[in-house]
């Protein structure tokens, strides 16, 4: 089966936007898609809005809380 680096093949800068906590296993996630897009992760909490301009693909990631269930 052939992979491909849809990153580079792209060219585009992506990001992803994470918030991760407990068992950090979003941001595993986010860490195996930059990997393959060569994107920039940055915690939700530390994003700051005036650079969402500087990407042309974002993403989000967060986990899910299901004590209030």
């Amino acid at each position: 089966m052939e992979t491909k680096d849809y990153g580079k093949q792209m060219d585009k800068k992506v990001l992803i936007i994470v918030h991760s906590y407990h068992q950090m296993n979003t941001m595993e996630i986010a860490e195996a898609f930059s990997k393959k897009t060569n994107a920039k992760i940055v915690k939700a909490q530390d994003f700051n809005i005036e650079e969402i301009e500087n990407y042309d693909f974002i993403g989000f990631g967060s986990g899910i809380d299901i004590q209030d269930l």
